[in-house]
């Protein structure tokens, strides 16, 4: 299609607006699904980001087992994945 405006005839130009219509609502209702899902994925950084505060910060005798630590690391990274899975 000619996208020199000037050159389109009456027919083209209302096609592009009755695409323009329908397309422009599934575009904004993408990009909100979108902007969900990084929402998802910035708690779970988040989450991960306090995980290493507490440990890093935290008293040597109040220091979480590693086993704890690691299965928490595995929880998180498996919430993000499923995350991931949603929008793939």
């Amino acid at each position: 299609m000619n996208h020199d405006i000037e050159h389109l005839t009456k027919a083209e130009l209302t096609d592009i607006i009755a695409n323009a219509r329908t397309d422009i609502p599934k575009l904004l209702s993408h990009i909100s699904q979108q902007e969900a899902v990084i929402r998802e994925y910035q708690s779970t950084i988040r989450n991960m980001d306090a995980l290493a505060d507490s440990i890093r910060f935290s008293e040597p005798e109040k220091k979480p087992q590693t086993g704890q630590v690691v299965d928490e690391i595995i929880r998180l990274i498996s919430e993000l994945e499923k995350k991931v899975g949603n929008i793939t």
